[in-house]
């Protein structure tokens, strides 16, 4: 599973090249259908290929493009430990990049200057996302989770386990041991340690230390992101952690009091989401709730003419749309002016993605809506 960070996020967004294309799919974790995986992105690269040929590029400059996505058509490796519900790729002259993540995409293929980024925007902005640490004695292991899944992330900084990273403060012990107590005072008065302590105070420093690399190693991971991090472990381990933790929303108040060595992924992500459940989509509706308090006063707007201006000028706090509505047409950005289509026409995008980018460029909230939410589809709250 991989990362999708709002830094990332962020660097897609602000892609601009003569082609950048952006592919999308579902993609599954079990057979038979997870054999589909490695075929149904052949296919979409092949359908890239076509959009392609239709707006005049060369042969050779098609295959030079298409090349960095081409040897995953072959790697059966790679498909084979594949475990994310939905799998994206974004291709240009400068950049190959791929994502794993537990959204499950409708398929699609989109050729223009810049990267068509609307599917992920609710992944990263939805209150259902969470991190989740679990941190026991026989190493640490970082989850991204929503309602629905659980996802296993690198901590590459990380030591593996606990008695990886306090393997040169135990020598340093010993020789500190051996160094100031001669053999015969050993034996009548018993071990002296020095410096670091012994016994039980020895190894609660050396706890101390190992959280504190675990703590450094995650913030590398997620320092950007703003959802919330669920600690998982004893109940005596979680006041050192929160004292050596650096990432910004530790949840303070409540955590996953037992052994989580003890615990598979599966169990440890349904105590997860039993704590989680006030935190799914809190901000999300208290935004929906705002909107219908501020409506009628020129704080909110229901229709992209007006909604994608004030967007490109940093206007649009948060956005709610639906990801299965598509709003064709075309924005100079000079004038201000949207031209709205009832179908795809040359050199039109998808106006709804549009102002989607510039809300999330410019620090706004993007959130997905369901048909069934009352709120219409698109809905803006303005910041002024």
């Amino acid at each position: 599973m991989d990362l999708l960070s709002k830094v990332q996020l962020t660097f897609l967004s602000e892609c601009r090249d003569e082609v950048c294309i952006s592919l999308y799919m579902p993609s599954y974790r079990t057979n038979p259908e997870k054999r589909q995986n490695q075929v149904r992105f052949k296919n979409l690269v092949r359908k890239a290929e076509d959009e392609l040929v239709k707006k005049g590029l060369r042969t050779s400059d098609i295959d030079e493009l298409l090349s960095p996505a081409r040897p995953l058509f072959g790697d059966d490796i790679f498909w084979s430990f594949f475990q994310s519900d939905g799998f994206c790729a974004f291709i240009s002259p400068e950049d190959f990049t791929y994502f794993r993540v537990p959204v499950h995409f409708k398929e699609s293929v989109t050729v223009m200057d810049r990267y068509y980024i609307k599917p992920l925007l609710g992944m990263i902005h939805n209150d259902n996302r969470f991190f989740m640490i679990s941190l026991g004695l026989e190493g640490p292991k970082l989850y991204q989770c929503s309602r629905f899944s659980i996802n296993e992330l690198p901590l590459p900084n990380v030591p593996e386990n606990f008695k990886e990273a306090t393997k040169y403060s135990v020598i340093e012990r010993e020789l500190q041991f051996h160094t100031h107590t001669p053999r015969s005072a050993a034996r009548e008065q018993g071990p002296s340690f020095h410096g670091q302590g012994g016994g039980m105070d020895g190894k609660k420093t050396d706890i101390v230390e190992y959280f504190k690399k675990v703590a450094h190693g995650i913030s590398d991971v997620i320092g950007q992101e703003n959802a919330p991090l669920l600690f998982a472990g004893l109940e005596q381990h979680f006041g050192i952690y929160r004292k050596a933790n650096s990432y910004s929303f530790l949840i303070e108040d409540q955590y996953i009091a037992m052994n989580p060595d003890d615990m598979s992924s599966e169990q440890l992500h349904a105590k997860a989401v039993e704590i989680m459940g006030p935190y799914f989509l809190s901000n999300r509706n208290r935004a929906i709730e705002t909107y219908h308090n501020l409506a009628g006063i020129g704080r909110t707007a229901s229709d992209i003419e007006t909604i994608l201006p004030r967007a490109f000028e940093g206007r649009v706090d948060t956005l709610f749309i639906s990801p299965e509505i598509i709003k064709w047409g075309t924005f100079d950005s000079a004038s201000l002016k949207v031209d709205i289509h009832a179908g795809p026409e040359k050199d039109d995008q998808d106006l709804l993605d549009l102002a989607a980018l510039y809300t999330h460029l410019k620090g706004g909230a993007v959130y997905e809506v369901a048909p069934e939410i009352d709120i219409p589809s698109p809905a803006a709250l303005f910041r002024y």
